[in-house]
């Protein structure tokens, strides 16, 4: 018992000069004057306190001793409570310690990415993580992977995360504003709904640090679409007759494009990769999926819903090459720098919709 008391002597001596006690994180600190808690209170179970020795040596005043040999009951019922007070944060710390990074409040991780590398086996789900104020709360990562990765850049690896997502085949969902809602013959879209130029939707990105953007976008050609074939090339204009995903304002800066081409055979408003298709914008570069889901050679104001664009699939002999990214529908970029800026979702035409517009069912967004 004497040895007991020993160790948690040194354990306390070592804990009570200041250079030595404040080497240690504060977590450790709590943690270990917890652990002494615990340890009086087997002292005081199984080592005879009216023990002169162990009054003498640690100066336990007679006056605390009642004619028993023991504290009065006032005093045991305080060092129980406070025992018990220190056995379950003694508890909390150890789970907290032992906890995988993420898995709780007070062991956030950086992010999704982090969480991977710390437990490759980590499944899609909500996690806690810090943002670049400080700021500590919960965002969905994603593990599974859903592309491949190193086919857009090599230093993209597993762990993102969720931003936001739409799937207008799930009734209970609407339309984000300030896109506009149809139903056609009970196929629901978001569609862009004003005259002209883009209608633009904000993916907030809660001050996450991110570098790599991935996704997917799925919608249909409403009328003549006409491909990167528009009125402007000025990224803070209608481009493309599609959507348009950025980030930052001045200067916006290009992340992915979906743009429609007005048919799947050869025509200067058709996509890039038919023979006569009109190319993108050198900002573009090759970050982009085309598509057309008219297979006519002529054009008409009406939903063409018999094909679901950027899908990769039903492009047409003229633009096969267009469905040749094995990883659609998935897009993902790999930005020169890393920000927190948020993102931007734009639905662009240059002409009225009563000629065209864009059909959207469903997207999906993530970074890292």
């Amino acid at each position: 018992s004497i040895s007991v008391w020993y160790v948690v002597h040194q354990f306390c001596q070592a804990f009570s000069v200041p250079s030595r006690m404040y080497a240690f994180p504060a977590s450790i600190r709590k943690l270990a004057l917890s652990a002494v808690h615990v340890l009086f209170i087997v002292l005081i179970l199984h080592v005879p306190l009216n023990d002169s020795n162990v009054q003498c040596k640690y100066a336990l005043a007679p006056t605390r001793i009642n004619s028993s040999g023991c504290p009065p009951q006032s005093q045991l019922d305080a060092i129980f409570n406070q025992i018990d007070a220190d056995v379950t944060t003694l508890i909390m710390a150890a789970q907290n310690c032992l906890a995988p990074l993420g898995t709780v409040q007070s062991k956030p991780a950086n992010s999704c990415r982090e969480i991977y590398f710390a437990n490759s086996g980590s499944q899609t789900g909500l996690y806690w993580v810090i943002n670049s104020t400080g700021a500590v709360f919960q965002v969905t990562c994603k593990f599974d992977r859903f592309a491949n990765f190193s086919s857009f850049n090599a230093n993209i690896t597993n762990g993102f995360a969720a931003l936001t997502s739409l799937d207008m085949s799930d009734t209970t969902q609407q339309c984000p504003s300030p896109l506009k809602y149809l139903n056609s013959s009970g196929l629901r879209l978001c569609y862009k709904g004003v005259s002209t130029s883009c209608a633009s939707l904000t993916v907030p990105t809660f001050g996450l640090s991110y570098q790599t953007v991935c996704g997917k976008m799925a919608g249909y050609e409403i009328g003549s679409d006409d491909g990167f074939k528009t009125s402007t090339s000025s990224i803070d204009s209608s481009y493309v007759d599609g959507v348009s995903i950025t980030y930052g304002k001045n200067p916006r800066r290009h992340i992915w494009t979906f743009a429609i081409g007005v048919y799947q055979t050869s025509h200067t408003n058709s996509c890039p990769c038919t023979a006569s298709g009109t190319a993108p914008p050198s900002f573009v570069g090759t970050n982009y999926y085309c598509e057309s889901g008219n297979s006519g050679s002529s054009w008409s104001n009406v939903l063409y819903s018999s094909d679901l664009l950027w899908d990769g699939k039903n492009c047409g002999d003229a633009s096969a090459s267009c469905c040749t990214n094995q990883n659609q529908p998935w897009f993902c970029n790999r930005l020169s720098v890393a920000t927190v800026g948020d993102v931007e979702m734009r639905i662009c035409t240059d002409e009225a919709i009563n000629n065209e517009d864009v059909g959207l069912q469903s997207f999906e967004f993530y970074v890292q």
